[in-house]
């Protein structure tokens, strides 16, 4: 599970480099209010990721103690079987592009850092829909430490009103399935039609997703969603007994030197 985790979060890291950057003196709520293009994760509503250079994990925290910072090791792709002109041609191509930077972790060391001009490994970002990934590997995380049973769970499981839900079907509905967004619940972020605003207003998210129609058996169709997101981060509070930012600062970016998270 360990080595899943560390291969998630490389992906993640360079996740954040697609993100948008902020104004860290900006308020992080007003931020989250005017981002509509891209939705934001309601779960973790934003997280500001601080990329650290220099600095490494020995291990995750096991559950309920704490894992102390140990620093990042660095080292040359080419001790990790990585071609160094591949990573220079990247750096170059990326001159142009809208990634702001980028880390490359393999076997556990940092083997490159790419920033652009007035960004270094302090600069806080715009995490946006990176926090998918974030949730995903807090699922594997919860799993680990025996507070989920496992990926195939139903979700009524954690969330008991999946069973007073007048559609039998959605009881289908797994951990696994939320995932890999092939829960079957109606939703739309893309090509022009969005119900993101819907959701973002209602007065229970939870119950607002919910109460989507089911479209599709559950595993059978993917349908890119915030809203199965958020239900995972509804069944991992319900199942830890903490917030998913405080179980995340607890277990994973207290752990990484994320020091900036919000």
């Amino acid at each position: 599970m360990k080595k899943y985790i560390a291969f998630l979060l490389s992906g993640m890291l360079f996740l954040t480099a697609c993100s948008a950057s902020f104004d860290s003196g900006a308020s992080v709520q007003e931020n989250a209010a005017q981002s509509q293009e891209t939705p934001l994760e309601s779960s973790v509503a934003l997280l500001a990721s601080n990329t650290v250079a220099g600095e490494t994990v020995s291990s995750l925290a096991s559950q309920n103690q704490k894992t102390d910072t140990v620093p990042w090791q660095t080292d040359l792709p080419e001790n990790h079987q990585m071609d160094p002109a591949v990573f220079s041609q990247l750096h170059t191509d990326l001159e142009s592009s809208d990634v702001y930077a980028m880390v490359t972790v393999k076997d556990g060391v940092i083997i490159d850092e790419f920033y652009q001009d007035g960004y270094d490994e302090n600069s806080v970002f715009q995490l946006n829909s990176c926090t998918k990934s974030f949730t995903g590997a807090l699922i594997g995380i919860a799993i680990e430490q025996g507070y989920l049973g496992g990926v195939d769970d139903p979700l009524s499981d954690y969330l008991p009103q999946v069973l007073d839900l007048e559609d039998s079907g959605k009881q289908q509905i797994t951990l696994r399935h939320l995932l890999t967004h092939t829960s079957g619940l109606e939703w739309y972020e893309w090509a022009g039609r969005s119900n993101w605003q819907e959701f973002r207003t209602s007065e229970n998210w939870v119950d607002y997703i919910l109460n989507r129609n089911l479209i599709s058996t559950p595993g059978s169709s993917f349908a890119y969603s915030t809203g199965n997101s958020h239900l995972l981060a509804a069944a991992l509070e319900n199942a830890t007994g903490m917030g998913e930012l405080e179980f995340a600062h607890k277990n994973l970016f207290d752990a990484l030197g994320m020091n900036s998270v919000v």
